[in-house]
């Protein structure tokens, strides 16, 4: 009995010895309205409980260093303008996030590191002065400061992450040689009207006012708010960043060299003024809304160099009338690709993958000619395509998906296209989409398949 006592006395006190530190570490004291750790025998500012608007953080507190501001510690609160006093050198995770009252921020002179979110969603910030000792800025540590404009980077700084500065209204880039940034660091900022790189920088270069790796083999940005209404992109380029153009409000015409093999997502999104696209026949992939919302565009080129069309790549082309597809044995388009456009006339194009919808909502579309090629219409592939009343389909169609041909949608109910219109061949999918749906179906002879092939 005395050595089973023995027993639970000894794992009682060892137990007791790991807590007590684990206990000592999340105490947290107060100082006037501010909530402080000590760590090291230093402090972190973890929290604010003031009224006050315009605050002061303090250099030390009972005579130990504050040397950072912690994750979270002011995040919500209605401050309006902040002092960070020299002592501190990191400010953590969303320390100052969605403040969205804070106009002013003074950062001491020994701050090196702004980590992710660290000021994002402070949504009337206009001014912050970085220190001369500043190296590293976070992911998203500015997104969404939408007044934000007026910002220098010191020559100090070695990175800035993701999105750090999307949605800012930034006008000038200045960069110095150390720094290395993400392609989508000012993702979203379309009032950029310079862009300029130390030349000595390792990472990134730049030239006419747009933004590039340092080969240039990858455009990152062009300055949206540029008034230029051409621009040509240099021989060197393979590919375009995601939003590298983004909501340009002047580009009417772009000039691709014949080394481009990558537009990505949304690279050329809501550019108002662009009327003309010819793409080289080195490219191979359009990325996901590429031209989305190019309100003008009123041609597409596509080589059969093209493998993937990506999802919604032109949607809401409220212009787009002309759209040549060469054909490609391995092309994939993804659902939407061409929704919402103006096309009045199509050539069907063939393609190994196709996905829901491609040209659904075109409603000036009256002519279309399906090649015999083609052996899929899938679903919803021209619902809403109102102009759309007859159709010939060929006996290669095996499949044809539901919705796809002679039907409106409003609110989630269907109804048809008055007098619709299939001719076909009996035997085919051509009649049995007609049957099933109560189309009218005019039948060009019976079709007999050998190994998938009409005769």
């Amino acid at each position: 009995m005395k050595k089973l006592l023995s027993i639970i006395i000894t794992i009682s006190v060892l137990f007791s010895t790991l807590i007590i530190p684990v206990s000592a570490k999340s105490t947290t004291h107060t100082y006037g309205a501010f909530k402080y750790k000590i760590k090291n025998n230093v402090v972190q500012i973890t929290g604010y409980k003031g009224k006050n608007k315009k605050i002061k953080i303090p250099s030390n507190i009972n005579g130990k260093k504050v040397r950072s501001i912690g994750k979270l510690a002011f995040i919500g609160k209605t401050i309006t303008s902040v002092v960070i006093p020299n002592t501190v050198t990191v400010i953590e995770k969303l320390a100052f996030g969605e403040c969205y009252k804070l106009k002013e921020v003074r950062l001491g002179k020994f701050v090196t590191t702004l980590k992710s979110e660290a000021f994002s969603d402070c949504d009337v910030l206009q001014r912050i002065k970085f220190p001369k000792r500043l190296k590293h800025i976070g992911k998203r540590a500015f997104q969404s400061c939408y007044k934000l404009s007026n910002v220098k980077f010191p020559k100090s700084l070695e990175y800035i992450g993701k999105q750090a500065f999307s949605y800012t209204k930034i006008e000038n880039i200045t960069l110095g040689r150390n720094v290395k940034i993400c392609k989508d660091t000012f993702y979203g900022d379309e009032y950029i009207k310079s862009i300029k790189v130390n030349k000595n920088n390792k990472y990134i270069s730049s030239k006419n006012n747009a933004l590039y790796n340092k080969t240039k083999t990858i455009l990152l940005l062009y300055s949206n708010a540029s008034k230029n209404k051409s621009f040509s992109l240099p021989k060197t380029v393979t590919k375009i960043s995601a939003l590298a153009f983004y909501q340009n409000s002047y580009l009417e015409n772009i000039k691709f060299n014949n080394k481009l093999i990558t537009i990505e997502r949304e690279a050329f999104k809501k550019c108002k003024k662009l009327k003309s696209v010819k793409f080289p026949n080195s490219l191979k992939t359009i990325g996901i809304k590429a031209f989305e919302l190019c309100e003008r565009l009123e041609s597409v080129y596509i080589p059969n160099s093209v493998k993937k069309i990506s999802l919604e790549a032109f949607w809401y082309c409220l212009k787009l009338k002309t759209l040549v597809i060469n054909p490609n044995n391995n092309l994939e388009i993804e659902s939407l690709a061409f929704r919402a456009t103006a096309l009045e006339q199509l050539n069907v194009p063939y393609a190994a993958k196709r996905g829901l919808g491609i040209f659904e909502n075109c409603w000036k579309l009256k002519t279309i000619s399906i090649p015999e090629k083609v052996d899929k219409i899938s679903d919803n592939e021209f619902l809403n395509c109102s102009e759309l009343k007859e159709v010939t389909i060929p006996a290669t169609v095996k499949e044809i998906g539901e919705y796809s041909l002679g039907f409106i949608e409003d609110d989630l109910i269907h109804s048809k296209v008055k007098d619709f219109t299939i001719k076909g061949y009996k035997g085919t999918a051509a009649e049995k989409y007609a049957t099933d749906n109560g189309f009218k179906f005019i039948a060009l002879g019976s079709c007999f398949l050998i190994n998938s092939f009409s005769l």
